[in-house]
């Protein structure tokens, strides 16, 4: 097996991942509307790396690994869907207009009962399906899918192989040239 520099298992960095994002949900929130855009756009662009990153490896990895998982990922898939969707809407919405403050609860509490239902429901299938080194290195294809990740989410863009694979790294140059215009 190839010696990684990542430190955690894939556990380890899904749930701090988990914990970043209820972070930037109570940043989001609890910041004036008129200073809610930087820390949004931080949200969805972590949101939108966490989700891809795990439809590439994690998913994947724990698909064929019981009877159940494969039910279990369809499920998850669902749901990333229905946020992926929520974000792109929000992302229309400038943070001042008070129907952002609605919709951001309710993204928020679709957010997190996902990651609940990720640590209930994959967590366990990775524990099961692999020994320790296996979850370090699985770390470490997770974290360079989300460096390679889109940045902004594509509710229309395919979720699973071989087309995810192939459009993901497009849709990410396009994302963070975008990103770059915007800065200027």
């Amino acid at each position: 097996m190839a010696e990684t520099t990542t430190t955690g298992t894939i556990i380890d960095h899904l749930t701090a991942d988990h914990q970043q994002i209820k972070v930037l949900f109570s940043d989001v929130m609890f910041v004036r509307p008129e200073n809610r855009g930087d820390v949004f756009c931080q949200l969805v662009s972590e949101l939108a790396q966490h989700e891809v990153a795990e439809e590439l490896v994690v998913f994947p990895e724990v698909k064929g690994s019981s009877p159940d998982a494969a039910a279990v990922v369809e499920a998850l898939r669902h749901e990333q869907a229905d946020v992926e969707q929520m974000l792109a809407e929000m992302e229309k919405l400038e943070p001042t207009n008070p129907e952002f403050t609605g919709a951001l609860a309710e993204l928020s509490t679709a957010v997190i009962n996902h990651a609940e239902a990720e640590e209930r429901g994959v967590f366990p299938l990775l524990r099961a399906a692999g020994d320790r080194d296996a979850l370090f290195e699985l770390a470490a294809r997770y974290e360079k899918a989300k460096q390679s990740a889109p940045t902004h989410p594509h509710p229309h863009a395919p979720d699973t192989p071989p087309a995810n694979k192939i459009l993901g790294p497009l849709t990410a140059l396009f994302d963070r040239a975008r990103d770059a215009v915007r800065r200027i």
